[in-house]
């Protein structure tokens, strides 16, 4: 710890995601923080650039899970691309089935 540095107990108080606050991006900023919030008090990575590569694979999978695998809906919701979208679940080796919807 740096002196003259105000560090906060509990991590999650310095947290802030830019994002506007209307209700779409409330729950957005909302599941996010979650994320980091859970994957930074479990975080067993050696290094920054792990645990940045463990968050990013992580909000994939989640946004992917909460759009039933619809990858065009996901990269909406996180305001990408759908390419970089496409390329996070490649690199992360994230595996997406279809599956057939009975009515």
């Amino acid at each position: 710890m740096h002196k003259g540095i105000n560090h906060p107990k509990n991590p999650e108080d310095n947290l802030i995601i830019a994002s506007p606050a209307y209700d779409y991006d409330m729950m957005r900023t909302e599941e996010i923080r979650g994320l980091i919030v859970d994957l930074f008090y479990n975080w067993q990575s050696d290094s920054l650039i792990e645990f940045m590569s463990d968050l990013e694979r992580a909000i994939v999978m989640s946004v992917l899970t909460r759009f039933k695998g619809n990858q065009k809906e996901a990269a909406k919701f996180l305001r990408i691309n759908y390419t970089t979208f496409h390329q996070k679940v490649r690199k992360h080796k994230i595996i997406i089935e279809k599956k057939p919807v009975v009515q």
